[in-house]
């Protein structure tokens, strides 16, 4: 995604199926997240959450997995998305009917998708640097958002459950672009290190 503006969102391809965002993860917006979660708890203990977010497909970015919220982004996105197949279709069909604690351990452990990473792994291209599981804490933050019954819903790891930021307006980027700004982007308004990346379907 080359940028919020109406323009720059329409360079992406349509349909997108979901969003992934990187953000700072600065004292503003982490003091609204705490605040996010305490309503977060209430409404999940009261069963309010909402159809939507119910809905959604969730897991828990457990403690073993160290700084693993990219892949858990990218996870929450493949799992949603109505036309994605292979091995992250199968590790959903797998884990429906489990909590997402439980499907977060079970991604640490699934046979069909540690040989898909091992090879990925191993490939050239992905021979960089990368951060020790037990390092220090990181600066920035993955979250995933996809559609649900025409609703915007955000999954985070590290949220007890999928919170539902309303109905798609416009295309599902143009919901997103207007979830992100009025969010994040808007409790610090001098930080440009904000990144979005759109999974979309495109025709070949």
């Amino acid at each position: 995604v080359f940028g919020l503006d109406p323009e720059l969102l329409a360079l992406t391809p349509e349909p997108v199926a979901a969003v992934i965002l990187l953000f700072p993860c600065t004292r503003g917006i982490y003091s609204a997240r705490r605040e996010q979660s305490r309503r977060l708890q209430e409404s999940a203990a009261a069963g309010g959450l909402g159809e939507a977010a119910s809905a959604a497909y969730h897991l828990e970015q457990v403690t073993s997995f160290g700084n693993a919220c990219g892949t858990i982004a990218a996870v929450h996105a493949l799992t949603n998305a109505e036309f994605v197949d292979g091995p992250m279709a199968v590790f959903r069909e797998e884990t429906a009917e489990q909590t997402p604690g439980e499907r977060g351990r079970a991604l640490l452990t699934t046979g069909h998708l540690k040989n898909e990473s091992d090879q990925a792994a191993e490939h050239g291209s992905t021979q960089t640097s990368c951060p020790a599981r037990d390092g220090a804490a990181l600066d920035h933050h993955y979250c995933a958002f996809v559609p649900v019954m025409g609703r915007v819903v955000e999954l985070d790891g590290t949220k007890i459950a999928p919170v539902d930021h309303g109905p798609v307006e416009g295309t599902f980027l143009e919901a997103v672009a207007q979830v992100v700004q009025r969010r994040w982007m808007s409790l610090e308004p001098e930080r440009v290190d904000f990144s979005l990346m759109a999974l979309s379907l495109i025709h070949i």
